[in-house]
């Protein structure tokens, strides 16, 4: 008698590997969890490196290298550059982050990517007028505000769309579905930032970024959208008043929410025309039937 396939089939020892799913994930937070480390260490190199050298105390120097305006785009470049090492020594070439291209993108998506970063950075810069009140735009902008808001546009919206969208999002899209792998990102990139509100809206659109990047299949896109985001906050000063806060809101959250839509709206699938058969292929085809009989 012969065996079934199932009693024929022998253990190797072996042990099934980790599902994709669950390999991307692991990947995605190794990924975040070196960019908090990472930008956890460069403040405390710059605090140790200051006491040493008598400045101040490492814990004052601590704080102020952490508020200064280049512990993120150095910790973004510092963790682009290791992930660029990791997939060079992975893969034994160099392989350029996904999106690298212009992809699906025209000018009006470049410009309404702008237009969404500046929008909802007015919309988060009034309700916080709201919230806290006139005192939050009273200060106005020093220069070394001004100089931390202008590099977070410069050189650190694009590292973090690397490593957040190209990287984290891209990993987890692989293995899982597409609003699985937004709402994981989202997640992470929330994260990442300090306070309650900042978590919020950046989780809002940490979303909305993903989503274009799986739209235009380009990273240029989102990295319009968030330096604009970023730069916008220098006006801040100019939303002094309630009354003033409370227009621009509702101006601009409708169209941010607006322009949102219109960037993550997927391009819809262009029906297949069915091509009709040529002359050529009917010769063909008989030339083959004759040849089977």
């Amino acid at each position: 008698m012969k065996r079934s396939p199932l009693r024929r089939k022998e253990s190797t020892g072996n042990s099934p590997g980790p599902s994709p799913a669950v390999a991307a994930f692991a990947e995605a937070f190794v990924i975040f969890a070196l960019f908090l480390a990472v930008k956890t260490a460069v403040p405390l190199a710059a605090a140790f490196f200051g006491c040493l050298g008598g400045e101040a105390s490492f814990a004052d120097g601590f704080r102020s290298a952490k508020a200064s305006w280049i512990v993120s785009p150095v910790s973004a470049v510092i963790l682009v550059l290791i992930i660029s090492a990791f997939r060079r020594c992975r893969t034994g070439s160099r392989v350029l982050p996904y999106g690298m291209t212009s992809g699906n993108a025209s000018l009006p998506a470049y410009f309404g990517a702008v237009l969404f970063g500046c929008a909802l950075q007015l919309s988060v810069s009034a309700v916080t007028v709201l919230a806290v009140g006139e005192s939050a735009a009273s200060a106005g902008i020093t220069p070394s505000t001004a100089l931390r808001i202008i590099s977070a546009a410069v050189f650190s919206a694009p590292c973090e769309e690397v490593i957040f969208r190209s990287g984290i999002f891209k990993k987890l899209r692989s293995a899982a579905p597409k609003n699985a792998a937004v709402l994981i990102s989202s997640l992470f990139f929330a994260l990442c930032h300090p306070s309650l509100q900042a978590a919020v809206y950046s989780f809002a659109a940490g979303a909305v970024f993903a989503l274009m990047l799986e739209k235009y299949e380009s990273i240029f896109p989102p990295i319009a959208a968030h330096a604009s985001f970023n730069l916008f906050a220098l006006a801040l000063p100019l939303i002094r008043e309630r009354g003033t806060a409370i227009a621009v809101l509702c101006v601009c959250l409708p169209a941010a929410l607006l322009l949102a839509a219109i960037l993550c709206v997927p391009y819809p699938r262009a029906r297949q025309k069915k091509s009709c058969p040529t002359a050529a292929d009917s010769d063909k085809n008989k030339n083959e039937t004759i040849g089977d009989k």
